[in-house]
């Protein structure tokens, strides 16, 4: 029995044990939708959140939060999923499990605050900034 036990979990979990192992040294909140699992807790090496609402699932899917938010789900509950909360992302579809990735909303720039490269006010996703010059 010992010797059967590891080679099921390489089989249905491995995808989502690396996708949780992947994120241990990123500071985000890392959640599962349609099933139950304490893998997310350990092999991410989850610490405890110093923000309240970090065990409010609704807030972590709806939510302004203040860290990414990754969400796991089985395969059989991605339509579901995406109908709800179209503003995650797909990350990756593996073994079963699809990986979604929510980033924090774009926020207006502070007022009285020169940018070189945006409107006082103007939105801005910070990860889309190409700061190189032509």
């Amino acid at each position: 029995m010992m010797l059967v036990v590891p080679r099921i979990e390489q089989y249905s979990q491995n995808a989502a044990i690396s996708f949780y192992k992947s994120k241990t040294t990123e500071d985000c909140y890392i959640d599962t939708y349609g099933f139950k699992s304490y893998a997310h807790y350990f092999y991410a090496k989850m610490p405890l959140h110093s923000n309240p609402r970090a065990k409010d699932e609704n807030w972590l899917l709806t939510g302004d939060t203040d860290k990414p938010v990754y969400i796991v789900t089985k395969i059989n509950k991605q339509a579901k999923f995406e109908a709800a909360h179209p503003h995650f992302n797909l990350i990756k579809i593996k073994n079963g499990f699809c990986f979604y990735e929510y980033e924090k909303l774009p926020r207006p720039l502070p007022t009285g605050k020169a940018h070189p490269y945006f409107k006082e006010g103007e939105l801005v996703r910070l990860t889309n900034i190409n700061t190189t010059k032509k």
